[in-house]
C-alpha cells in the first residue's frame, strides 16, 4: 500500500523510523517531507507534501503526543477529501471534530497501527 505518513515537524526523526519500519513490511511511502530541511522553500515543501497526499492510498497521522498539530490536519483534510483512507495514531487527535468520523481507523499506537498493516 501507498502510504503518506504525517506528523510534526519536530518529530521528523521518529516519523522517518516509523517511514523505514513500513517499507520493510512492504508499504511504499508516498512522500517523505522528513528530508526537508526547516527553512526550504516552504512552497515548494507544501506542494511535495500535497502531491504526497493525493497520491497516497492511505494517509496516517502520528498524534501520539500532545503537540500544536497544524500542518498535519491539512493533509488529513486532504485525504479526506479526496477519499483517501485515514489511520490516527494516538489520542491527541480528539480535539478534531474530524476525527469522529466513523471511517476514520484509530490506533492508541505506531505498534497496534503496525500489527495491522502487516502485509500477509
Amino acid at each position: 500500500m501507498k502510504i503518506y505518513v504525517a506528523g510534526k515537524y519536530e518529530e521528523r526523526r521518529r516519523i522517518r523510523r516509523l517511514m523505514v519500519e513500513l517499507e520493510n513490511m512492504g508499504h511504499t511511502i508516498s512522500s517523505d517531507w522528513t528530508v526537508h530541511e526547516m527553512y526550504h522553500d516552504l512552497a515548494v515543501c507544501a506542494q511535495e507534501d500535497y502531491e504526497g497526499v493525493r497520491n497516497c492510498d492511505a494517509l496516517v497521522a502520528i498524534v501520539d503526543i500532545p503537540l500544536k498539530y497544524q500542518g498535519l490536519w491539512v493533509e488529513v483534510g486532504l485525504a479526506l477529501a479526496w477519499g483517501k483512507r485515514v489511520l490516527l495514531v494516538g489520542e491527541f487527535g480528539e480535539s478534531c471534530i474530524f476525527s469522529k468520523l466513523p471511517w476514520i481507523s484509530k490506533y492508541p499506537t505506531i505498534n497496534d497501527l503496525l500489527n495491522h498493516l502487516v502485509i500477509k
